[in-house]
């Protein structure tokens, strides 16, 4: 019982830090809105029609649904970044339902990469910024998902307890290291491109 109350602990911790900083950032003119909201509806579309296979096991899955709120991290501060995360799990939840624990772990994994990327990189001015930031978004999510990750395979049956630490470092791991990367690499091509046109 108190080992599976590490997990909403771990969550609630990265959420609150996220919400936190949405607050601050909390003061968004009717456009900035308008486009959290179409990037949390496209998002949320990604995220449920466009599912690509994976090398490292049949349950892990890539989706671009990342994109959008990271380019709303970008082009308004992390804060809208997370929000936009959250409006797709939110969409998520009221149209599929779903598993609470899963719905958590995507605003985490998402919530945490958007936040670290806006912070670094609003407004970018050059590329290796951009590039920096990226990376260390990419990290961020990695390290914070591996003790989630770790509590959710030992306390929710999802793989027998002697594959939790190969299931860990051989595929959830390189997984988000992976689905890091990839996002990084679309995000950073599709901004050299909008970043004249986006005056938010």
């Amino acid at each position: 019982m108190g080992d599976s109350l590490g997990i909403e602990h771990v969550m609630e911790a990265v959420t609150h830090i996220s919400i936190s900083r949405a607050v601050r950032e909390s003061h968004f003119s009717t456009r900035e809105l308008c486009v959290m909201g179409a990037a949390g509806a496209a998002s949320f579309l990604l995220q449920t029609f466009l599912k690509l296979p994976t090398p490292f096991a049949d349950f892990l899955k890539y989706d671009p649904s990342d994109v959008p709120p990271i380019l709303c991290a970008l082009a308004m501060g992390s804060g809208a970044g997370f929000l936009t995360v959250l409006m797709r799990v939110l969409l998520k939840l009221t149209i599929f339902g779903g598993d609470p624990i899963g719905l958590c772990m995507n605003l985490v994994a998402s919530g945490s990469f958007a936040t670290v990327a806006g912070a670094l990189a609003r407004y970018p001015t050059d590329l290796k910024t951009q590039v920096r930031a990226m990376a260390a978004a990419t990290a961020v999510m990695t390290v914070v998902m591996i003790p989630v990750n770790y509590y959710v395979l030992r306390f929710g049956n999802y793989v027998p307890e002697g594959q939790i630490v190969s299931t860990l470092c051989l595929g959830i791991t390189p997984f988000n290291v992976m689905k890091g990367v990839t996002n990084s690499l679309i995000v950073i091509s599709l901004w050299q491109h909008l970043k004249a046109s986006m005056k938010l």
